[in-house]
């Protein structure tokens, strides 16, 4: 019995054992409908409950506590409990499912940590069972992830999904092996017992997650993004997305896929102490097992599906509000202290946020967004809030709104990521794109227009569709901000030639024109580099810029200065924009 350090609720057990090349895996699930009868007093407080909570100062249980000593699983002690036995293949993969009732004898009460330590620890009695049981949750891990589903644990930063693909922060207890092993077999379980039922066709209470505003595809480069060893700065933007995107789950007496893991049927069993539809489901799962008929008919499901579901959004609501009100007023106190160099980009990106709804501007904040800017510090999510607030739209905002889409047209791949996730947030769905060929076989170029709720962007072109669809974001994001457009078409990629030479498009900075030459692969391996002299009050700042041209391999360095590294950055790509000019 593997759980919380301190528990009293324990409600499973399990056991591995190596079945050939596979494995054979026993959930046992302490008999909760034994002790809690249905329809008596106690039953219908724990429906209007629907679950344990677990609050920061208190625990508030489902049930009374003589019943949840009664039914709980308690080390040493035998209990009767309802045994999920599953087969699996070497792959991972389900190949027999056995459900009735069971005496657990013996149990041994440990925590993550303990079974983790248990695990490495080769003397320890439980090892052999431990080390089965963890290569069985690896495996288990695996074949969902190739499956399909949004799957990631990140023990180290303390991180992980949770069933519905979200991310969800690990208590430092969870953060090791014994969590990975607990957590892969109660899903496994889980999974199970929604095929079992599937195919004797026995209405119980799925849990069923459908899709949401997103492809897997898209949620799952998203999680690989903030999984990769430099993800740290991504996480909070990726959760945030994820959160907007995924549609909780819920409860119903027919099957409706689950779109986080990836299954076909999925239901809960394996905490009827906690959850009251486990309670529902392990009644009729015993009753089935026993050949006896559901003692629940399907318009009951029905009615206490969508009781649960009630309250588990009115619960999902009011936690959302109180951890709004509590961050909001730490972030109010942090803008009025104005000492902003020292705080992290996420908490500057609330600050800015709480300045452009609450009409709060600051100078010393403006000058710090611009300092952020300047070091390319800033995150893109949080130029969206004085881009597009209705209360950035002043005198006031003015120039950091413009040296904001400045940076945009500097860096115009952050364009698509502010567009996307404003459309997700404002109007919760994604930009539209219109694109199609317009060049020629030997001189491939490409149209784009994006759309987003009613408002369209110009169409840009481009030698590639991800630099045209970089142009159209840009000029979308200016026409929202309503700003003047910085974007335009790229020119065909052509440096080569004695008579053939580029000029910086009209409104481009010289940055944004050699990113471009990178972008359609006239450049390559482009770097930037800044250094920094003079006294921290007035610094003179230089920007070195290398590269090397595609079609000669030649090196290319230039240099510039200014008071800024904005203004270094555009006096040394201009400077080697006049290099690749004199080369042409």
């Amino acid at each position: 019995m593997i759980d919380r350090p301190g528990s009293v609720d324990r409600d499973d057990a399990v056991w591995v054992d190596r079945d050939g090349d596979g494995w054979r895996a026993r959930v046992y699930v302490a008999d909760v409908a034994r002790v809690v009868p249905l329809g008596g007093t106690i039953d219908v407080e724990a429906c209007r409950r629907g679950e344990t909570s677990y609050l920061p100062d208190r625990t508030v249980p489902m049930l009374p506590p003589g019943e949840q000593t009664a039914a709980a699983l308690s080390g040493g002690t035998a209990a009767p409990a309802c045994l999920t036995e599953l087969r699996i293949d070497p792959a991972g993969e389900l190949v027999d499912i056995a459900i009735g009732p069971a005496t657990l004898t013996g149990p041994v009460a440990a925590s993550y940590q303990e079974a983790a330590e248990a695990l490495a620890d080769r003397g320890h009695p439980l090892h052999g069972m431990l080390g089965d049981a963890y290569e069985l949750a690896r495996t288990l891990l695996a074949r969902r992830r190739a499956a399909g589903a949004l799957a990631v644990y990140d023990l180290l930063r303390g991180w992980a999904t949770d069933e519905d693909g979200r991310i969800v922060a690990l208590a430092a207890a969870e953060r090791n092996a014994g969590y990975l092993i607990v957590r892969e077999l109660m899903i496994a379980a889980n999974e199970a017992a929604a095929r079992w039922a599937v195919d004797r066709e026995l209405p119980i209470l799925f849990r069923n997650h459908r899709t949401g505003t997103a492809s897997r595809d898209d949620l799952a480069g998203q999680l690989a993004l903030a999984a990769a060893p430099d993800g740290a700065a991504r996480l909070e933007t990726v959760a945030q997305h994820l959160a907007m995107v995924l549609r909780p789950a819920v409860y119903e007496p027919r099957v409706g896929g689950h779109f986080g893991l990836n299954l076909p049927a999925y239901t809960h069993v394996t905490s009827p102490l906690r959850r009251y539809p486990d309670l529902v489901n392990q009644r009729i799962l015993l009753a089935a097992a026993a050949g006896r008929a559901s003692p629940y008919r399907v318009e009951t499901l029905e009615e206490t599906a969508a009781a649960v579901n009630l309250r588990q959004e009115g619960r999902r609501a009011r936690r959302a509000a109180g951890l709004r009100n509590v961050a909001q007023e730490a972030t109010r106190a942090q803008l009025a202290e104005e000492d902003y160099q020292q705080l992290d980009d996420t908490t500057i990106g609330k600050l800015v946020r709480l300045a452009v709804t609450e009409d709060r501007f600051s100078p010393v904040l403006a000058a710090e967004v611009g300092r952020r800017v300047d070091a390319r510090r800033l995150l893109p999510r949080d130029a969206a809030a004085p881009l597009f607030g209705p209360a950035a739209r002043t005198d006031r905002w003015l120039p950091v709104r413009q040296r904001l889409l400045r940076w945009l047209a500097d860096e115009p791949a952050h364009a698509l990521t502010v567009l996307s996730l404003y459309g997700q947030r404002e109007y919760g769905g994604d930009v539209r794109w219109d694109e199609r060929p317009v060049g020629t076989a030997r001189q491939p170029m490409f149209a784009a227009r994006a759309r987003l709720a009613g408002h369209d962007s110009p169409v840009r072109t481009a030698p590639s569709k991800r630099v045209a669809r970089q142009q159209a974001a840009l000029g979308l994001v200016a026409a929202l901000a309503g700003l003047p457009d910085p974007s335009a078409d790229v020119a065909a990629a052509v440096l080569a030639g004695p008579t053939r030479q580029r000029v910086i498009p009209g409104g481009h900075p010289p940055a944004m024109a050699i990113n471009e030459l990178a972008q359609v692969g006239e450049l390559s391996d482009l770097q930037w580099s800044f250094t920094a002299d003079g006294s921290p009050h007035e610094p003179t700042h230089t920007c070195t810029v290398t590269a090397c041209r595609a079609d000669t391999g030649a090196r290319l360095t230039a240099t510039g200065s200014g008071a800024t590294k904005a203004a270094a950055k555009t006096a040394a790509a201009a400077a080697l924009w006049r290099d690749l000019l004199r080369r042409s």
